[in-house]
């Protein structure tokens, strides 16, 4: 199980503030070399401390915000800005490095997870990904739809462990 790493939007973030200042829709205090300085600094903090807690835990390297996008290209225009992309080329980085199913999970009724839900369910036909989205509004989650999920995946599991 892995879950989104938490620099991951603050990452995502950046990417969309150059987007904008290359695109022309936005200016930024100071120019842009005040927001090469802004980004600089934080993926140098994002990557030290990403460094260590990888070595200290035992995690894999810190993946690229762009690869991220790259992956969910196919499926939503990057053009698209919103946390959207990054539920979808989250899971499927993670099925490129042989994971065999991703979840996404989010208020009620949220839009941008209600388009990754769709597209990652196209992915799935194309990739073979299980997916899974959970909405939650303070309920008590339906225990049903987690152990049906969950016994698909390690039925896909054990059929791919005995190989």
């Amino acid at each position: 199980m892995k879950l989104a790493p938490v620099h991951e939007f603050i990452e995502y973030a950046d990417w969309c503030k150059w987007r904008y200042l290359c695109d022309g829709r936005r200016d930024f205090l100071g120019g842009k070399p005040a927001a090469r300085l802004s980004s600089f600094l934080k993926r140098a903090v994002l990557k030290r401390l990403s460094d260590c807690a990888c070595h200290a835990m035992a995690w894999p390297s810190h993946t690229p915000i762009t690869r991220v996008i790259d992956c969910a290209a196919k499926y939503l225009n990057p053009a698209h800005h919103g946390e959207a992309i990054l539920s979808i080329g989250g899971p499927l980085l993670l099925h490129e490095e042989e994971q065999i199913a991703g979840a996404c999970a989010s208020a009620a009724e949220c839009l941008p997870n209600r388009i990754a839900e769709s597209q990652l369910y196209h992915a799935s036909e194309d990739t073979g990904l299980l997916v899974q989205a959970v909405y939650l509004n303070g309920d008590p989650l339906d225990a049903e739809i987690l152990d049906s999920f969950v016994y698909e995946v390690l039925k896909r599991h054990n059929r791919g462990s005995q190989k």
